[in-house]
C-alpha cells in the first residue's frame, strides 16, 4: 500500500471539498485572532501560554458542542 502525504491527499479531494476546507481554515484563523483580542482585552497581564490555554478551552468547547449537536 502506498502512503500519501497530506498534500497528495488534498490534491485528491474534489474542488468543492478543497474550497470548503480552505474556507474553514480561514474562518478558524479569524475566530482565533478575534478571540485572542477578546482574551487580552479582559486581562492584559496574561502570558502567551495563558492566552493559548484559554484558546484551547474555547476550541474544546466548540468541538464538544459540535459533537453533541451531531449526536442529538
Amino acid at each position: 500500500m502506498t502512503k500519501l502525504t497530506m498534500s497528495q491527499l488534498l490534491d485528491e479531494l474534489p474542488a468543492e471539498s478543497r474550497l470548503l476546507l480552505e474556507t474553514s481554515q480561514k474562518a478558524a484563523v479569524v475566530y482565533a485572532a478575534d478571540r485572542v483580542a477578546e482574551i487580552l482585552e479582559e486581562n492584559r497581564n496574561l502570558t502567551g501560554a495563558q492566552v493559548l490555554d484559554r484558546l484551547d478551552e474555547d476550541v474544546e468547547a466548540v468541538i464538544q458542542g459540535t459533537v453533541l449537536e451531531r449526536i442529538e
